[in-house]
């Protein structure tokens, strides 16, 4: 899992290319969790570019990643020379009170 991965999107553009390509890498993995189902999953993946800029991390649980575990990755991503400010701050705003749905199917009323 960890490592050089691509997305690719394909899309009509305005420029007449059909797929865009971006690339990223996945720097370093959580612990291993579970979901509310039981399912095995990461408690965080740390994804960005090639430049360390931007930077994302993904969290299966807000609470507990800011209980357990904020601290410590913002200080591995100050140590490992990440962006941490400017346009992309490393903290962004706290969205665990947003309701999402396991499933696209209730998102999209089918």
């Amino acid at each position: 899992m960890m490592g050089r991965w691509f997305v690719g999107l394909s899309s009509p553009r305005y420029d007449g290319h059909k797929c865009i390509v971006h690339e990223f890498w996945i720097y370093k993995l959580g612990p291993e969790g579970t979901d509310s189902s039981g399912k095995p999953q990461y408690e965080y993946t740390i994804l960005s570019t090639c430049t360390k800029s931007p930077v994302t991390v993904l969290v299966s649980n807000p609470g507990k990643f800011k209980q357990i575990y904020k601290e410590a990755i913002l200080s591995w991503l100050k140590e490992n020379q990440f962006t941490t400010g400017g346009a992309y701050p490393l903290v962004q705003p706290d969205y665990s009170t947003c309701y999402y749905t396991d499933s696209i199917t209730q998102i999209m009323g089918y």
